[in-house]
């Protein structure tokens, strides 16, 4: 490829490799895809840390009220 980024990318029948691969290279329809596939991944970052966070604040009620509830035993 003629371009910096592109360094030591290859086309081999009709597949793109990154640098090092000579396997399970990325069809032009994949390729075009990343960009929707980056934004899903995104997506499920931030639900996921949202989800940690509500996570997070249950067990640390959850802990307070049995600190606060009589032990048994």
């Amino acid at each position: 490829m003629p371009w910096d980024d592109w360094q030591g990318w290859e086309i081999h029948r009709g597949y793109l490799f990154p640098p090092g691969y000579r396997r399970h290279g990325i069809r032009p329809g994949q390729f075009f895809a990343i960009v929707f596939y980056r934004q899903q991944i995104d997506t499920l970052r931030r639900t996921n840390a949202k989800l940690q966070t509500r996570i997070d604040a249950l067990e640390a009620a959850l802990a307070d009220a049995r600190r606060g509830s009589p032990s048994r035993g």
